[in-house]
């Protein structure tokens, strides 16, 4: 019959502490969080997530014809009185 699966579970952890120096390990796991840390998108009001969606804004407005572009043309500008 076969052991069960926590003493075999226990069993290959201790094996693998033997065979790996803690400072080794301890080094693999800095690396794997600063490069898990380097794969994540900017925080949403950063500069540079603002500056990558002004980016994208003007590419999308460039591309169209002025026809799309719509004007109020009879309300007055921003700041104006009636």
């Amino acid at each position: 019959m076969t052991e069960p699966l926590s003493n075999q579970i226990r069993s290959e952890e201790a094996k693998r502490e033997r065979c790996v120096d803690p400072r080794e390990r301890w080094r693999a796991l800095q690396e794997t969080i600063a490069w898990a840390d380097a794969q994540q998108k900017p925080p949403r009001n950063s500069i540079q997530s603002c500056l990558e969606r002004q980016r994208r804004l003007v590419a999308v407005l460039s591309r169209r014809e002025p026809a799309e572009i719509r004007v109020a043309e009879d309300r007055p500008s921003f700041g104006s009185h009636y």
